[in-house]
């Protein structure tokens, strides 16, 4: 194939060059086919991966948003790194898929605990407990989460505080914890604990003894505006 172009003029006589446009076509052609082709590749190891992710979603839910049940209960997930481990999810409040870090509702269990209890997390996770600070981080540690706090009252009445930022560090930051972007109609009372590092009677990282003062365990630094771990009081 071949294009003819004038060049210039001598004249009224056009001096003509001929362009041969077959190896442009070619390289075209081969250009098309190359970036097809990858584009294609490219679009077959997307959906490969995604294909493998609802797999190990559907295997190995991350958390409860994953595991998509409709009713509340205990599971099992399994955070990025870890082995798995039971939690209570809470499918039904607030669009569901939530993992309940701590439950209390009548004093049954016993908050006034070590720093060991509190790394792995005591008591019944179909009653009160703890989930464990170890098992905290390993959930908010590789994607983003959020906190909500449900607050209830001896007569029925409710309140709620919501955290948009919400991380627990790792034991060597003894589970410092990062919370913020608060809503809610229960006052902002963890922002004083943003950054503060966890405490319990036997490693009490506050500076006023808060842990043995406040019976519990918390990030407490110089003590609290929430203690949500402390004595339970009716």
């Amino acid at each position: 194939m071949g294009v003819e172009m004038p060049l210039i003029t001598n004249g009224d006589v056009p001096l003509v060059a001929k362009l041969d446009t077959t190896i442009l076509d070619k390289n075209i052609k081969d250009y098309i086919n190359v970036t097809a082709e990858k584009k294609i590749n490219d679009n077959i190891a997307e959906l490969k991966k995604n294909i493998l992710n609802e797999i190990l979603i559907t295997k190995y839910p991350r958390d409860c948003e994953d595991i998509g049940a409709k009713q509340n209960g205990v599971y099992r997930i399994y955070p990025s790194g870890t082995r798995g481990f039971s939690v209570f999810c809470d499918n039904q409040h607030e669009n569901g898929g939530w993992v309940v870090l701590q439950r209390r509702k009548n004093g049954s269990e016993n908050f006034y605990r070590d720093w060991s209890d509190y790394k792995d997390g005591f008591g019944d996770l179909n009653e009160e407990f703890w989930l464990g600070n170890i098992k905290i981080h390993e959930i908010t540690n590789k994607d983003e989460y959020e906190l909500y706090i449900q607050l209830g009252d001896f007569d029925g009445q409710k309140r709620y505080a919501r955290y948009q930022t919400f991380f627990v560090g790792d034991p060597a930051s003894k589970y410092v914890l990062s919370i913020g972007d608060f809503t809610g109609d229960a006052g902002d009372a963890m922002s004083l604990h943003n950054g503060k590092t966890f405490a319990t009677k036997d490693r009490d990282t506050s500076t006023n003894s808060c842990a043995k003062i406040h019976k519990g365990g918390w990030w407490y630094g110089t003590c609290h505006d929430a203690n949500l771990n402390g004595l339970y009081l009716r």
